[in-house]
């Protein structure tokens, strides 16, 4: 850099051999970051955490320093309620350290989950405080405002030298409320205080929705046509998308202008309870799946009287409330989208909360019949669970003393943006549907009841549902959810759906990969999409790769590098195995013989095996999960059959077009003499066939190809999954 470039673009590197992969340039740890995590509450370690993720995040990102026309793309992935708004907050904070002019935050599509992240967002900044502040803060931007005259000021006040104040300008997440936003920014840029030299990060929350084009080319949605015009006045910007849920966005169009250039994952903090936790470790304690009979019942606007489950729910909710002295929990009910729930079940829960608290502990049938029903229960299931809960009669007291003091809340679009004073009362049930899906954070909740379905399946949205995750492992014990059995399924399904599409995107990241080069592969099962149909651009195939059946790949002579086949195939029926004649093998001459190899190694024969395009696709399904058995046992082995030990067997070319031939697999006779190609595998193993083919026209029975190498592929009944993998890939 120049001896002239400005003071506070001397403060980071822009290379060096300190760069981690992937990153551009090196920001520091300034002043706002340093005030931010020492004011978080979290501990040393954690803070390290949060400032070498921020780092990585920005450093991403294009450098303050630099000039010149370009936009980059990133996708930042987190847990739900694992701490993304952390995150970009960090992010913002190291931004202003290093010289940053510029921040855009877009911050929900309801103003409820924007008035929560914005109240976070100044809080955590500081952006009130005494002195001078080093931020500029406006929301909800208008070209008529006083304040966007002061954004002006500010701007031009950071193209020189150390900029006063940074702005960070908020808004929602709407067509009309980025479309705001982008009028602004485009006369700024008109009047020159936005430049190419100007240093802008664009912050997406929640960048699975809303913004993703669900239109046409020629007609798209109106907030993905205004975030591109928003963009469009930005010469030079890094747009950030947050998300817990990443399918959307890595299913866009590769030339869409919000497929991501590169990804970071973020790692939760200490303490974090998720889908692992939650699904698969604690699931018996967890979950208390509602039958369809139960879930239907639930749902019956004809019934009057509060569901007995409703009544579970609640008692475990207050037993829990009521000894865990230290902190103040949350009951979520999310019974529907639809208002008219949202106002039945606060009857519901009103009517409960008034007979519990007007007769527990009092002798009366009543009480009796509700302690027997669902007080003990709940304390019984909870004390049983490992929770630290005071003896029975103490319990009920304070229960009974809880209940009227208990405040609910209907949370939807009829009750406008009211912000929740967790403070107000000793204990909430909220009460809602989709204003409660996404984002919104329901403070200490400890008890769901979810009744509704799965609706049509997206594994984003049930995904998004779940507010139960979150760092609770200071009261786990307590927690408890109910939900339908189809609800369950899915959540545990969506576990290993996550981990393994974390585990590509981890090793994208820690190899500092471009996303434009990853070829789609998701394990997702076959009742989930991974998201609203509308955004999907990429081709691809999800199916069923079901265990206990064969892979046959018999295009042979269209597509395909035989010489390269042939080659992969020596490697391995040439090397040091030890060959024996297959146990299931009937015939003397020539026989399937079998070796034992590394699984490791068939996965490297099936990557660089050479198939026709039609092919491939379903290949890398069944690559997807062999990599699976893989993850699981590092060292399993797989068998290779060679077939005939190598005899060229003749087989009729099915299509001159696809090359395929008919009948790889030669059946089981008639006489019993030979049971068949298709029983030579090991049930408790990946198996290969390995085959050597001349293939025929059927007309003429003139060879179109010789010696061509062909693959059988054969895994165990307990590997099949539902699989998507981008086709063409």
């Amino acid at each position: 850099m120049s001896e002239a470039a400005p003071s506070r673009f001397r403060r980071f590197r822009l290379a060096g051999p300190r760069l981690a992969p992937g990153q551009l340039w090196n920001p520091v740890e300034g002043d706002e970051l340093r005030r931010l995590l020492e004011q978080s509450g979290l501990d040393v370690d954690a803070r390290r955490q949060v400032a070498d993720q921020a780092r990585a995040v920005l450093g991403s990102s294009y450098p303050p320093a630099s000039s010149g026309e370009g936009r980059r793309t990133g996708l930042v992935v987190g847990y739900v309620q694992s701490g993304k708004t952390m995150s970009f907050t960090a992010v913002t904070a190291m931004a202003r350290d290093n010289g940053y002019q510029l921040v855009l935050l877009l911050g929900g599509t309801r103003r409820l989950l924007k008035k929560q992240t914005v109240t976070r967002l100044r809080q955590d900044l500081a952006v009130s405080r005494t002195g001078p502040s080093p931020w500029f803060h406006v929301d909800d931007l208008r070209r008529s405002d006083q304040d966007a005259a002061h954004l002006e000021r500010v701007l031009r006040a950071g193209s020189s030298g150390e900029p006063p104040q940074t702005a960070v300008v908020t808004a929602m997440k709407t067509g009309g409320g980025v479309r705001h936003l982008a009028g602004v920014v485009r006369e700024l840029l008109d009047r020159g205080a936005i430049s190419d030299a100007t240093s802008v990060l664009v912050v997406d929350d929640e960048a699975d929705q809303a913004g993703l084009n669900t239109g046409a080319d020629d007609k798209p949605s109106a907030t993905f046509a205004a975030i591109d015009e928003l963009r469009s006045h930005l010469p030079r910007h890094t747009y950030l998308m947050y998300t817990a849920t990443p399918q959307a966005p890595l299913l866009l169009d590769l030339a869409d202008m919000l497929s991501p250039d590169f990804v970071r994952v973020l790692d939760p903090g200490e303490g974090y309870t998720g889908g692992q936790h939650f699904f698969l470790d604690g699931r018996d304690r967890f979950v208390r799946p509602l039958s369809p009979v139960e879930a239907a019942a639930a749902l019956d606007v004809e019934d009057l009287a509060a569901p007995d489950s409703l009544k579970a729910a609640l008692a475990t909710y207050l037993v829990g409330a009521a000894s865990a002295t230290d902190r103040t929990l949350a009951m979520l009910v999310h019974p529907s989208h639809t208002r008219d729930q949202h106002e039945r079940y606060q009857r519901f829960v009103r009517a409960v909360l008034g007979l519990w608290g007007s007769c527990l502990g009092d002798g009366s049938e009543d009480s009796q019949a509700e302690e027997d029903d669902f007080l003990r229960p709940a304390w019984r299931d909870l004390h049983a669970g490992g929770a630290d809960v005071p003896p029975y009669d103490v319990c009920l007291a304070a229960v009974r003393a809880l209940c009227p003091r208990v405040r609910d809340l209907v949370v939807n679009s009829d009750q406008g943006a009211a912000e929740v004073d967790w403070s107000s009362a000793p204990a909430w049930v909220l009460i809602g549907g989709n204003k409660l899906d996404r984002g919104f954070t329901v403070e200490g909740l400890s008890v769901t009841y979810m009744p509704r379905g799965t609706g049509v399946g997206n594994a984003d949205t049930i995904q998004q549902r779940a507010r139960f995750f979150g760092y609770k492992s200071a009261y786990s014990t307590l927690c408890r959810a109910w939900m339908t059995t189809e609800s369950v399924e899915a959540y545990v399904n969506y576990v290993e759906h996550e981990q393994l599409l974390r585990q590509q995107l981890r090793q994208l990241d820690a190899q500092g990969l471009g996303l434009k080069q990853w070829k789609r592969t998701m394990v997702l099962d076959t009742s989930l999409r991974p998201c609203r149909r509308g955004v999907i651009k990429l081709p691809v195939l999800h199916s069923q790769v079901s265990g206990d059946r064969w892979l046959r790949l018999e295009r042979l002579t269209r597509s395909v590098d035989t010489d390269l086949n042939r080659g992969l195939v020596e490697a391995v029926v040439g090397g040091d195995l030890r060959w024996r004649r297959h146990p299931r093998e009937t015939r003397a001459e020539a026989p399937n013989v079998v070796a034992r190899v590394s699984l490791e190694e068939v996965v490297k024969l099936l990557l660089a095996w050479s198939t026709h395009p039609q092919d491939r696709t379903r290949l890398n399904q069944y690559l997807l999960l062999l990599g699976v058995l893989l993850d699981d046992d590092p060292g399993a082995a797989a068998e290779v059959v060679h077939m005939r030990g190598g005899r060229t067997r003749r087989r009729s070319q099915v299509s001159p077009e696809d090359g395929s031939v008919k009948n790889l697999h030669e059946g089981r006779r008639p006489d019993g003499g030979y049971p068949g190609d298709a029983v030579m595998y090991d049930s408790r193993a990946v198996t290969v066939q390995v085959f050597n083919v001349e293939a025929v026209r059927d007309d003429e029975r003139v060879v179109v190809g010789a010696d061509l190498p062909a693959l059988a592929l054969h895994l165990p009944e307990s590997s099949g999954r539902g699989v998507l993998v981008e086709v063409g890939s």
